[in-house]
């Protein structure tokens, strides 16, 4: 593979697809392990909405990942309870292109695991992407790639990307709109329709990869027939060094493969202790 072909065209595009990159054999076992994460890790974390939640507390607990009337939970950090994530996310063929793009060997930043489209509006991720073992890392090495677990469609809701949008300047969901999220992804539409950019839609087999630049505008495309699921994988990564250091006491940066992941560590006694003593006091 010419994996210097192959980012040149990403750094042109924004984008890039591995054709076929991942085994059947690896999809079914990585989706096994995520259904057994669902209906038995209490201290999964699922984002529903703009909020995180404890598997254990959710309504109901260990709760289905689509449910009426509710935001589509989206599991956060997966790799903690699933060494196929790992194997997903850090598999030679992956390390090896954003080893291209970035330099140095890739750090695994966070993951986002979908059994639906998630139908979120036109974005950009570059100042979305912020991993407390390292929010100050250099965000023009930011990259995603985004694992189809299984084929996607109009129907379960395609990805939508705007090539070459990653070239244009763009305002900021904090700084220019107060996190008002509708006001952003309106906003930036406008900017693409100035701009003549044009969105595209992905139309993955399950098996194939797709890179995305971590400046690139994209959506999750609405499901057009209620239900139908779109399993796939997502994974941010960025130059954090060789090897990365993490600012946060709860992530260590731990070697796999040719790249790095940060691993979820656990508080000492004292620690907990501390931590209960300034919840009861409100800090």
């Amino acid at each position: 593979m010419d994996w210097g072909a192959a980012v040149q065209d990403f750094r042109e595009k924004g984008y890039y697809v591995l054709k076929g990159a991942i085994s059947e054999k690896l999809r079914e076992a990585f989706w096994g392990e995520v259904r057994g994460a669902v209906a038995g890790e209490p201290d999964l974390r699922l984002l529903e909405g703009n909020r995180i939640t404890r598997n254990a507390d959710r309504d109901p607990p260990f709760g289905p990942l689509r449910q009426e009337g509710k935001p589509t939970s989206r599991i956060t950090d997966i790799e903690f309870f699933s060494e196929k994530a790992l194997a997903l996310a850090l598999h030679p063929d992956i390390t090896a292109f954003l080893a291209e793009f970035q330099g140095t060997k890739p750090s695994l930043l966070q993951t986002l695991t979908y059994a639906y489209s998630s139908e979120q509006g036109a974005h950009s991720d570059r100042y979305l992407v912020n991993p407390r073992q390292k929010p100050g890392y250099d965000r023009d090495t930011l990259a995603a790639a985004w694992f189809a677990i299984e084929a996607s469609s109009d129907e379960n809701g395609a990805l939508i990307l705007w090539p070459g949008s990653h070239k244009i300047e763009k305002p900021r969901l904090d700084l220019d709109f107060g996190d008002d999220y509708t006001a952003y992804t309106e906003a930036l539409s406008a900017l693409l329709s100035q701009n003549q950019i044009k969105p595209v839609r992905f139309y993955a087999e399950a098996g194939d990869v797709l890179f995305w630049h971590g400046d690139l505008v994209h959506a999750g495309g609405p499901i057009l027939k209620e239900g139908t699921s779109r399993r796939s994988f997502v994974c941010h990564y960025g130059d954090l060094g060789d090897p990365p250091k993490s600012e946060w006491w709860q992530r260590k940066a731990v070697p796999y493969g040719d790249g790095f992941f940060f691993r979820r560590m656990k508080a000492s006694p004292l620690r907990k202790a501390r931590n209960a003593v300034r919840r009861r006091l409100g800090g």
